[in-house]
């Protein structure tokens, strides 16, 4: 899968120890979602960014794997794809999993300002 090759690239040209964060943008949440299951990385942050998981995402699978991988979910507030309902319901879906959910004002983009917050 090509978001192992990179990440296996990226980590061997590491000269210091590496933290993986992973940001999955709209259709590409559901991208990040399957290849978090079968990556041998951990991962240190998951954030899902105005989109959802994989329709088939294991939430078992990712529990054993990934236990200690901070999770937070993001939607602009006046997101043209997903209502405050659709985002309500992908809340409950998500109840089982330890996730911190950020909204901020804006659209379906990537806010510069909410993405530095973060970045720690």
């Amino acid at each position: 899968m090509y978001l192992e090759q990179l990440t296996d690239l990226i980590t061997k040209q590491a000269h210091q120890k590496y933290k993986i964060k992973i940001v999955g943008f709209s259709q590409g949440t559901a991208t990040v979602s399957r290849w978090i299951l079968k990556t041998k990385y951990k991962i240190e942050t998951l954030i899902l960014w105005g989109g959802k998981i994989a329709f088939d995402f294991n939430f078992s699978l990712y529990k054993e794997k990934h236990s200690e991988t901070i999770n937070y979910v993001v939607f602009g507030t006046e997101d043209e794809f997903y209502s405050q309902e659709d985002i309500e319901s992908y809340r409950k879906e998500l109840s089982d999993l330890k996730t911190e959910w950020i909204s901020y004002n804006g659209g379906h983009t990537i806010d510069t300002k909410t993405l530095k917050l973060l970045e720690n």
